[in-house]
């Protein structure tokens, strides 16, 4: 892999570093993906109103904003779950300072997961939850669609109960054609 500048030699560490602006929240949601935040906050948003944080990565690629965010964000929350596309190799900092707050004694808990369709056992490392568990939700997101959503929204509320299994299998959505979700039939 392989970081594209905007601009001869501008790379994201180059940037002006821009401190996140997030209050703590019971839940958050890290993903390099736009579009999963805005699934997430249509589904998510109204079942867990104010307890909800969702925030795009990208932010967090410089060392100072991923330790900024990590001692005045992460370190508050119960369960965070972060979905990163290109895993260490882009958020090196980020998955530093979540290892370094957990051995300083933050109590949250963390799952993350990869930001692809291809699972990445070295993110594992850096969570607290065992793989079967953690591929179950990394399966639901890499399916994607409504239904599976509200299956993960119904895991983060089982996970803040620290119950971890029972988890149900997530819904196949099509890589192509039509998608009719109100067709689906469950068993």
């Amino acid at each position: 892999m392989h970081r594209v500048a905007t601009q001869s030699g501008d790379l994201d560490l180059e940037r002006k570093l821009e401190a996140v602006r997030q209050t703590p929240a019971e839940i958050l949601f890290v993903s390099t993906a736009d579009t999963e935040l805005s699934a997430l906050a249509r589904v998510w948003g109204p079942k867990f109103g104010g307890r909800l944080r969702l925030m795009t990565a990208g932010a967090l690629q410089h060392p100072a904003a991923a330790e900024h965010y990590a001692d005045h964000v992460l370190m508050h929350s119960k369960l965070a779950i972060f979905r990163l596309h290109g895993g260490r190799g882009y958020f090196p900092h980020l998955l530093d300072e979540i290892q370094h707050i957990k051995s300083h004694g933050a109590q949250v808990r963390v799952l993350v997961l990869p930001g692809t369709d291809q699972w990445d056992a070295e993110l594992l490392s850096y969570g607290d939850y065992a793989e079967p568990l953690a591929l179950r939700l990394f399966d639901y997101f890499r399916e994607g669609g409504l239904t599976n959503y509200e299956l993960a929204a119904q895991a983060v509320e089982r996970l803040l109960e620290n119950q971890a299994d029972g988890f149900p299998e997530p819904v196949t959505v099509p890589t192509f054609g039509w998608y009719e979700p109100w067709k689906q039939t469950t068993d």
